[in-house]
């Protein structure tokens, strides 16, 4: 299944939309809701840095701690 914006939403206040994301298909499964985002962690993740001191923080400090609590094997 492709998903051109692969939003993944881990709560209300608390989501992100990484570049380019993987998910095994038994994970797709339980992870992808019926709004077509994933609401779970995938497999694997890809994000382009944003210019700017401030973008460059969130993706790779920010995103990164969200995505490693939440069980993303790589990031």
């Amino acid at each position: 299944m492709a998903n051109i914006a692969p939003g993944v939403i881990f709560a209300e206040d608390d989501d992100v939309a990484p570049d380019v994301v993987w998910v095994s298909r038994s994970r797709l499964r339980t992870a992808l809701g019926a709004d077509g985002k994933l609401h779970s962690a995938p497999e694997s993740a890809v994000g382009v840095l944003s210019p700017g001191a401030r973008n460059i923080g969130q993706d790779k400090q920010t995103k990164l701690k969200l995505y490693s609590r939440l069980g993303l094997q790589e990031y």
